[in-house]
């Protein structure tokens, strides 16, 4: 009986634990995009005077971006940074899609909050894309045991034409030596 319940606790830790990972790793991506916002918010109330037109217009380009990225976070984040489910739903994503890249000033301050924005989305898509660490380092193994095997061909063909060349000489030897 001890047992039985000693697994069924293990069992249910094993559950929280990765429920806890996988919480902890949903608000530190979200987190990210929310400080990011904040970030962009508290630089438009701070030089909403000095902005120009379009400095003003990319900033809030690059807040309605975020905006779309925080409000579908919780429920859209695997279609939102996974590639292969976002090709299926680009039309509905069309306006978040290429937020970042319309936005072309010389506002210093701007482009960081740009690259930050751009960083974020690819941290996100490596976190959610499923098994793409797995995919990659597969797809590592699978070249280099190409490589390996394309190398090793060429070395046992190297050492067969070697052998064939020592065979014949064992042979002309062995001919020599019956007519001596």
């Amino acid at each position: 009986m001890y047992y039985v319940i000693a697994s069924l606790v293990a069992v249910f830790l094993i559950y929280q634990i990765i429920k806890f990972k996988s919480i902890e790793k949903h608000d530190r991506h979200l987190f990210r995009f929310c400080q990011l916002r904040r970030d962009t918010l508290a630089f438009i109330a701070d030089n909403q005077h000095q902005l120009t037109r379009e400095e003003y217009h990319a900033a809030r380009q690059l807040l309605d971006g975020l905006n779309t990225i925080i409000e579908h976070y919780h429920n859209k984040k695997m279609i939102i940074f996974d590639l292969r489910r976002f090709a299926r739903h680009v039309q509905k994503l069309k306006s978040m899609e290429g937020k970042a890249d319309q936005i072309t000033v010389d506002n210093k301050q701007i482009n960081d909050l740009k690259l930050r924005f751009q960083y974020n989305m690819v941290r996100s898509f490596l976190a959610y894309t499923p098994f793409l660490k797995s995919e990659v380092a597969m797809w590592l193994v699978k070249v280099l045991l190409q490589f390996m095997a394309k190398t090793g061909k060429k070395k046992i063909d190297k050492y067969l034409t070697s052998l064939k060349d020592v065979k014949l000489l064992v042979d002309r030897f062995n001919d020599t030596n019956k007519y001596a």
